[in-house]
């Protein structure tokens, strides 16, 4: 069967092909204050769902202030990530031990 666009999915709602999703600025309260730049979570949320499924791995080489590694371990996914950036890491060990049903961190080897 061939989904068109205009075409209803028979397995649930398509998204549309633009995202709206609020931006993180610099004073907003959400931001993790330790890292300059941040993707809103919602929009690697939305990611995490469409292309994985729970129980898969997601891997992130530049995790930064990890977000995607949040998102996939909100939806039960696994996460791997890669930082150098000592401070980075740092914020997102603490980030990630928020998350209820969040795997062991391992330490770093540096």
């Amino acid at each position: 069967m061939t989904v068109t666009a205009d075409a209803p999915n028979p397995r649930g709602r398509v998204p549309g092909d633009v995202w709206e999703f609020p931006r993180i600025c610099g004073t907003f309260k959400r931001r993790k204050k330790w890292h300059p730049a941040q993707m809103p979570e919602e929009i690697l949320e939305r990611i995490v769902r469409a292309v994985t499924n729970a129980g898969d791995v997601v891997l992130d080489p530049f995790a930064g202030s990890g977000t995607t590694l949040a998102a996939a371990l909100k939806h039960g996914r696994h996460a791997i990530g890669i930082e150098i950036n000592r401070m980075y890491v740092t914020g997102i060990r603490k980030r990630l031990q928020t998350i209820d049903g969040a795997l062991e961190l391992k330490p770093d080897r540096g």
